[in-house]
């Protein structure tokens, strides 16, 4: 089994203040969503979220930080 490629986020601000910012927000991951898709990494195994029950509460144009992930991955 070959290793797997995890991309790490802070899921709110406080969780990683310099990493967040250059997010800019909730919706910012779709944005780093999309482009991790877009290189077809073989091993790409997903993303982790520091925090994901905080993540779950930050919320930017009705979704939440995780579900902007997955549409980022999903294309829409």
């Amino acid at each position: 089994m070959k290793p797997r490629f995890y991309v790490g986020a802070p899921a709110f601000s406080v969780a990683g203040v310099s990493a967040y910012a250059t997010l800019g927000g909730p919706e910012g991951i779709k944005g780093v969503a999309t482009t991790v898709a877009a290189l077809n990494l073989p091993n790409f195994g997903g993303f982790m979220f520091w925090d994901g029950p905080e993540g779950m509460l930050n919320v930017e144009g009705g979704k939440d930080i995780i579900a902007w992930a997955k549409a980022g991955l999903a294309g829409s």
